[in-house]
């Protein structure tokens, strides 16, 4: 994979809003100078990658185990303040239709609060659509995961802290944050209303996201446990919307 990285020397020039001194190595939106990059396999066998470079994000895709790369498509239209933890990176599903959903975060502001951007693609690829937030709440959103169920449903989780503000108002502490996930029955375009799998959850470290055999969703994250103890913990879904 490292000649990957070899690859489309040219490409507009960007500058990021914030960034780390030590994540990027240039900040032109081609693959050589990405922070970040993901891949995930296609049902034919197709290798896309997405990924962060320059405030940008980009895709592009292989038809052959990644020897070579189509001309990557830039999915963004303005320099953005992307996410840039180490547990930050953009995602990418892809369904048996060939359609696309993507989710990435960026900060708001100086204190780290994010939020969730998602798009996608009805046209292998070839375009996205405007980027929306995926969820209406003004609380913060970082480290978001999103896959494809058979029946061609995305889920998304996501870290999530709108129960920060109510806590602190009626005089209570808040840790963490709350795991949150919602459903888009349209390719990722309009999500669902958020609803709440576990408050008080570690807020620092990214999903892990898999669908059981049966098309269910399974999420290991993080969480606080009583005493303060921080370690991973699994939830599964007895339905789509059933943690």
């Amino acid at each position: 994979m490292a000649a990957v990285f070899t690859l489309w020397h040219g490409g507009a020039s960007a500058q990021m809003n914030h960034q780390h001194a030590s994540e990027a190595a240039c900040e032109e939106t081609v693959l050589r100078c990405a922070s970040k990059v993901m891949p995930a396999f296609s049902a034919d066998g197709t290798l896309w990658l997405v990924w962060m470079a320059g405030g940008q994000i980009s895709v592009a895709s292989s038809k052959d185990e990644g020897k070579t790369y189509s001309s990557p498509v830039q999915v963004t239209r303005e320099s953005l303040n992307l996410d840039w933890g180490p547990d930050a990176r953009p995602k990418i599903a892809i369904d048996g239709k060939g359609r696309i959903a993507l989710a990435f975060s960026i900060f708001r502001d100086k204190a780290f609060n994010g939020q969730v951007l998602t798009t996608q693609s009805t046209d292998g690829g070839k375009s996205f659509a405007p980027l929306r937030p995926i969820t209406a709440d003004n609380e913060s959103q970082r480290f978001e995961a999103i896959a494809f169920a058979p029946d061609g449903t995305v889920f998304a989780a996501w870290f999530d802290k709108r129960n920060r503000v109510p806590a602190r108002q009626n005089g209570k502490p808040y840790d963490g944050a709350g795991l949150f996930f919602a459903t888009s029955k349209d390719g990722g375009s309009t999500y669902s209303d958020a609803q709440i799998v576990a408050d008080n959850t570690c807020e620092c470290c990214r999903l892990g996201l898999a669908l059981d055999g049966s098309g269910r969703p399974v999420i290991v994250f993080r969480n606080i446990f009583e005493g303060g103890v921080r370690d991973h913990a699994v939830v599964t879904f007895s339905g789509p919307a059933s943690p």
